[in-house]
């Protein structure tokens, strides 16, 4: 089993508008927003990895499958039109 702790694995607690949420380091998204984007893209098709609330190579390619389908600049990237796409936002 690999412990080594890394920019990837790191996450950290913010506080966003008054909730505290788990951040990974380095992207700024909420563990439950992204579960909840990959919900999303599970239930439509899209994923078929775990929900785990990562940003894994699993979900980055969802998302950028999901925005090419949907009309979006296809970066990979949560953002708030991609929200606004999936109905989250």
């Amino acid at each position: 089993m690999d412990t080594r702790i890394t920019a990837d694995t790191l996450t950290t607690a913010v506080p966003i508008m008054g909730d505290i949420h788990m951040v990974r380091m380095g992207t700024g998204i909420p563990l439950t927003v992204v579960a909840r984007v990959q919900e999303r893209l599970a239930r439509a098709g899209y994923y078929r990895g775990p929900i785990d609330g990562l940003m894994g190579p699993r979900t980055h390619y969802a998302i950028r499958v999901y925005e090419r389908s949907h009309g979006l600049p296809a970066d990979g990237i949560i953002d708030r039109r991609l929200l606004a796409t999936m109905g989250i936002a």
